[in-house]
């Protein structure tokens, strides 16, 4: 989203039974300030290396969700050769490639995946959120049904990773070892200076601190959604190759762990890369507690320039899910506001997006609209027929060429 080195964002999920030698399941990598931020660790000192086989090649070196402690190839495989861990599958995406974008400031994927290893399925939606020409945020949402265990895992290039409260407060976190199975076929056992919290259940912050080589600063703040049943992890991992300035050093890392199922409570977390110390646009995020959301999430980002996005996202899309102000049926939709004005509306992909007297309804199931609301003057563009409603009678309406 965006063309700018510095401001653009960008994110990539990878996954597949032959994947540069790595076991990931549903892996991502994020881009920020210039740079990639949220990396992939690449590989070790060469492929049949120890170091290789068991971390750099396994669930632990990327950003994905781990179950049961025992993610893994079956049979295991950590050397050269065809990783036995299946594929991801894309759900929605919006725009496709080499389509034309409904929305410049919202896009999506939503992929899903079966881990056979632990029997477990597993499904994620990223979005992307511009805000202005120069700030926005990803989405991330994710499901894991395994009963057992479920750890979130993102490392990012920088110093050191922070936990604070919604009021900024440091969260303090104390000395631990990370829970590891027998053979610990992710490689939890690499992680390093591992501490943790537990028993917080309310909504904090993870920030990144980075440093480029004019040692100019930059930040990557990850909001997390609280829930109960849930340990925070602090740690390090081993030297990475694939960070420019922070080549062949350890990486600051935070997983979220919870030895519960992680589908009717699935991990959400807004990432946000900025400049600056206070240099971030989001200030806070809340998500509704619903009977529902085991299929439905209605996530609410609050932003500094009076303005806010409400973000709903469903893993099936035939259901309609009524929402605060109107209904949403389809996998992933955004309403934004400023000053509490509907100032955006856009369905990804989808049969309804309604709200505050709003509404795209596609004509056509896994409809893509957008819909911008300027006074008077509203843009509508869409992939297929649409209807429009407008909480009043327009007194004329007319359509301009494209």
């Amino acid at each position: 989203n965006g063309t700018d080195p510095q401001t653009g964002l960008m994110v990539g999920v990878q996954g597949a039974t032959y994947h540069h030698n790595h076991c990931n399941g549903m892996a991502m990598e994020l881009y920020g300030c210039g740079t990639v931020m949220g990396i992939d660790a690449g590989t070790g000192p060469n492929y049949e290396h120890p170091l290789h086989r068991n971390y750099y090649s396994q669930w632990s070196a990327h950003n994905t969700v781990v179950a049961a402690g025992m993610s893994s190839s079956v049979p295991f495989s950590g050397s050269a050769g065809t990783k036995q861990i299946g594929q991801i599958e894309l759900a929605a995406m919006e725009p496709l490639p080499d389509a034309d974008a409904v929305s410049s400031d919202f896009s999506f994927t939503d992929t899903r995946y079966f881990d056979k290893s632990t029997n477990t399925n597993q499904s994620r939606t990223l979005g992307i959120v511009h805000t202005s020409e120069k700030s926005g945020y990803y989405v991330d949402i994710y499901r894991s049904d395994n009963a057992v265990s479920n750890d979130y895992v993102y490392h990012n290039i920088g110093d050191n990773v922070t936990f604070m409260s919604e009021k900024g407060e440091i969260l303090k976190t104390e000395e631990a070892k990370y829970p590891v199975t027998e053979k610990d076929y992710p490689g939890f056992r690499f992680y390093t200076d591992v501490r943790n919290l537990k028993n917080y259940s309310g909504n904090l912050t993870a920030r990144f601190a980075v440093k480029d080589d004019k040692q100019n600063e930059s930040f990557m703040q990850a909001l997390i959604a609280g829930n109960e049943n849930r340990t925070y992890y602090q740690a390090y991992s081993l030297k990475t190759k694939t960070a420019a300035q922070y080549n062949g050093k350890p990486l600051p890392l935070f997983t979220i762990r919870t030895e519960t199922e992680a589908k009717s409570k699935p991990f959400i977390v807004v990432f946000e890369p900025f400049s600056g110390k206070n240099g971030q646009t989001v200030e806070r995020i809340s998500f509704e507690k619903r009977s529902d959301s085991d299929t439905f999430t209605a996530l609410t980002v609050y932003c500094k320039n009076a303005s806010k996005q409400e973000i709903f996202q469903s893993t099936d899309p035939r259901k309609t899910f009524a929402t605060s102000k109107g209904n949403f049926s389809g996998y992933y939709a955004v309403a934004g506001f400023i000053t509490n004005k509907l100032s955006s509306l856009y369905l990804g992909k989808g049969t309804e997006i309604s709200h505050s007297g709003y509404a795209l309804k596609s004509k056509t199931p896994d409809g893509s609209a957008n819909l911008t609301n300027k006074g008077k003057n509203l843009t509508i563009s869409c992939n297929q027929e649409t209807e429009v409603v407008l909480p009043q009678m327009a007194k004329k309406a007319w359509l301009k060429q494209g």
